[in-house]
């Protein structure tokens, strides 16, 4: 989340020196929307499939347990950012 966050922020920024004139490349500043664009489609996607596979699950009786990780600091060994188990 923290790359596509950065993707975000750096848009909007270059936007702003776009739209001051002091930018003539404009595709760079659209590919790196799309880029922060599609991750966030990538995110929304999966967290529907997860949604739809939990009611499928919750409808044959099954229960689940879904788990907020906290934030790591950025030396830490990458994780997952939600944890789900079937229980």
């Amino acid at each position: 989340l923290e790359t596509i966050e950065t993707k975000v922020r750096l848009s909007a920024e270059l936007m702003d020196i776009v739209n001051e004139g002091g930018l003539a490349n404009i595709d760079g500043v659209c590919l790196m929307m799309a880029e922060a664009s599609d991750s966030l489609s990538s995110i929304v996607n999966n967290l529907k499939a997860m949604h739809d596979k939990l009611l499928q699950d919750a409808r044959m009786g099954g229960t689940w347990v879904i788990t907020l990780c906290p934030a790591r600091p950025d030396d830490a060994p990458a994780a997952s950012e939600l944890e789900v188990a079937h229980a």
